[in-house]
């Protein structure tokens, strides 16, 4: 069975308070930071990223705090919990599709490919 776990979306750190809680009514959740090396080998970004976890009925946002200022990076990125990542991910690097695999000390693999207009799935297992 595969579900959405979260949409990753990129935004200003003003709008996570006037915008996501005031307007949509999200709730902040978590937040933590992505370090340097793990933004550039997702995001193609090389700089720590601060994220804040936001929720509201049963959706989940990450946000991914990036000022203007700096330019439009994007962040946006589509997470799934389904069975089978490992294979997938196997199946989309034999197909010459873009992968990266994150594996934790605890030996859990997060996976991440991109289809052919760079639309970014991580996938977790079930």
């Amino acid at each position: 069975m595969a579900q959405i776990l979260h949409t990753g979306l990129t935004v200003t750190e003003d709008d996570i308070q006037k915008f996501y809680a005031e307007v949509l009514g999200f709730k902040k959740e978590r937040n933590f930071q992505l370090d340097e090396d793990l933004a550039d080998s997702i995001f193609q970004v090389k700089e720590t990223i601060d994220v804040q976890y936001m929720n509201k009925d049963d959706l989940t946002l990450e946000l991914f705090i990036f000022p203007k200022s700096k330019g439009n990076k994007d962040f946006r990125h589509l997470c799934l919990k389904m069975d089978d990542c490992g294979e997938i991910y196997k199946k989309a690097k034999e197909a010459n599709y873009w992968t990266f695999r994150r594996t934790k000390s605890n030996n859990q693999s997060t996976y991440f490919i991109k289809d052919q207009m760079d639309n970014l799935f991580e996938l977790k297992n079930n």
